[in-house]
């Protein structure tokens, strides 16, 4: 069983953390999305607003260090979103 024990060390260094699909629903889980503007899959909804984050919906959301994509079909975007955050 997972167990939250605390904030990643990614987000401790200022790294930037990623998610697509369903995976936001992983970082709402562990309750990492607290006022940030996120985007997911559908199903990640409610969880994102029920920890305190912004469920948008859009293709792809940024907000700070974390970059999210709805889906499958917003790979492309969310990969340049990605490599121009890496190339800061």
């Amino acid at each position: 069983r997972f167990q939250y024990l605390g904030k990643p060390t990614a987000i401790l260094k200022g790294r930037i953390v990623a998610s697509i699909c369903s995976a936001t629903g992983i970082l709402a889980n562990a309750k990492l999305v607290k006022g940030k503007n996120v985007t997911g899959w559908i199903d990640t909804e409610k969880l994102v607003i029920a920890v305190g984050g912004v469920y948008t919906g859009n293709d792809v959301e940024i907000s700070g260090r974390f970059i999210t994509a709805r889906g499958p079909d917003c790979a492309k975007a969310f990969g340049e979103a990605i490599l121009k955050a890496l190339n800061k």
